[in-house]
């Protein structure tokens, strides 16, 4: 009689559980829910030269998205002296007053056991700020800033291959990061990074840091989220402009502005670029981001005819990377102002070189969204996609971790440009 009482009960949960199932389904695929629930987590690594850019975010985030769950690791700060995890309250006053709801040892917030034990805190303090008769499932937003440079790996000092006799500028050290606290400086590596993120189920993953938004990062991540943005040129410090996020401190999910559901974030990047297209100053009016919505793009698709272009060409001609690298130095996405060439170029470039229609412009059925000053540095055009690196051969150690991502499913790695 237990057995059948047990066996009654285990089918009449069936039910219940495929409906969680598919109302989970539907808040991730629709991006629809309550907009109280939409949580916005902000990963902070600022134990260095961004420590002081990251007091002011905090104050403007209390300007412009109230609600917000903020993880922050400060070099030095009169808010606390160790990692702490603030929710943040509306104020417009010059001082930082969210309260401090949780706070870490001295730790390596780069070490991905550390990162993901804190965003697993930040969700559950989100889940536990939810009304208790709530049917709405939260969606999750993640926002990583800091230092940004792509999938390099942090073990190797990156340099653009010497083409004159000026110091050489360094475009990457690192994929994010660094934590300057803890046992010394340390970075986080991309994969790292996807292994922290992975089964997280982040509706979004936005860099508010530079030279993230490459094909490389791009398709190593977009399994982990349905949303996607990132900036592939340089991003200016003080970062995202959230104090125009929202003025009335709550959040504003208005579905129908925009078709990847996410017009909160669209927002924030068009107030972003206004604000720095303002700028007096050349230097402060660098502004580059691109939005992706996961699910609708991916040109490492076996059965693209983007591949099937790149091998045919490749091919016929094995110096067409060699061209393109020459050919594409006016639309780098790293700064060349030092007229050094840069290891990141516009995809725009390729798919132009090609003879291909590009995703990144026109009808924009790819889900793409691109919003930029007109030039980067008031020096070059901006980009119009993704960037993606070449394969030098001065640089195993960058072709090593290269190889494993994006590009090297197209075979690249016999074409490496020679200086």
């Amino acid at each position: 009689m237990k057995k059948m009482l047990m066996l009654i009960a285990a089918l009449c949960a069936v039910p219940m559980a495929c409906k969680k199932i598919e109302e989970r389904y539907l808040a991730e695929e629709t991006g629809y829910n309550d907009h109280k629930f939409n949580f916005l987590l902000i990963y902070m690594t600022a134990d260095n030269d961004l420590s002081p850019y990251a007091v002011d975010v905090l104050n403007r985030l209390e300007k412009g998205a109230a609600g917000a769950w903020v993880y922050c690791d400060l070099a030095d700060s009169a808010v606390t002296s160790a990692p702490f995890i603030m929710q943040i309250t509306k104020d417009d006053s010059a001082e930082i007053v969210s309260p401090v709801v949780k706070s870490y040892p001295e730790q390596n917030s780069l070490d991905r056991n550390v990162m993901y034990r804190v965003l697993q805190d930040m969700k559950s303090l989100a889940w536990q700020s939810l009304p208790r008769d709530s049917r709405y499932l939260p969606v999750f937003h993640l926002v990583v800033w800091g230092h940004g440079s792509s999938f390099f790996p942090g073990e190797k000092e990156v340099t653009a291959p010497k083409t004159t006799a000026s110091p050489l500028p360094k475009i990457g050290s690192r994929s994010l990061g660094w934590d300057e606290g803890f046992g010394g400086r340390s970075f986080m590596n991309l994969r790292d990074f996807k292994w922290v993120i992975g089964d997280l189920n982040f509706y979004s993953v936005i860099f508010d840091s530079c030279h993230m938004a490459t094909a490389e990062v791009y398709e190593e991540l977009k399994e982990c989220c349905r949303f996607f943005a990132a900036s592939p040129t340089e991003m200016p410090a003080e970062g995202l402009r959230y104090e125009f996020l929202n003025p009335d401190g709550e959040y504003d999910f208005d579905a129908e502005n925009y078709d990847y559901d996410l017009s909160l974030f669209g927002d924030l990047f068009r107030v972003s670029r206004d604000y720095y297209a303002q700028q007096p100053t050349p230097e402060k009016q660098s502004f580059c981001f691109l939005s992706i919505r996961t699910n609708q793009f991916s040109f490492a698709r076996d059965d693209t005819v983007f591949r099937t272009a790149l091998e045919s060409r490749l091919q016929t001609d094995s110096g067409f990377l060699k061209t393109l690298y020459d050919g594409l130095q006016p639309t780098a996405a790293a700064d060349t102002a030092s007229g050094e060439k840069s290891l990141l170029f516009d995809m725009e470039g390729l798919y132009t070189a090609l003879e291909l229609p590009s995703p990144f412009t026109g009808e924009n059925p790819a889900g793409f969204e691109m919003v930029s000053t007109e030039k980067i540095l008031n020096t070059m055009p901006a980009p119009k996609g993704l960037s993606f690196y070449f394969p030098i051969d001065s640089e195993p150690e960058i072709n090593a971790a290269y190889n494993g991502l994006a590009f090297a499913r197209y075979g690249l790695a016999g074409y490496m440009v020679t200086e």
